[in-house]
């Protein structure tokens, strides 16, 4: 059975093309709407995260992408 990623979330099956761009234009509509103040600070507090050795995905993002992406380590990094 395929599975697809959409909008953050595992979808199992044949997607309805139809929905997910329906989605896609909500939640396009809904981030419109959304003052920009607010987008740069959740941009500001992800970039933080990442910036950091310790945040958990950034460090099983540096053990997993090397060998899938087959760029090295440091590189990985940068």
């Amino acid at each position: 059975m395929k599975k697809h990623h959409i909008f953050g979330r595992a979808v199992e099956g044949e997607l309805d093309v139809a929905a997910v761009m329906a989605d896609a234009r909500e939640r396009r509509e809904a981030l419109a709407a959304l003052p920009i103040d607010a987008i740069l600070h959740v941009l500001e507090r992800v970039g933080q995260a990442w910036a950091d050795p310790a945040y958990p995905p950034r460090r099983r993002a540096l053990a997993e992408l090397p060998a899938k992406l087959g760029f090295s380590p440091t590189m990985v990094d940068l």
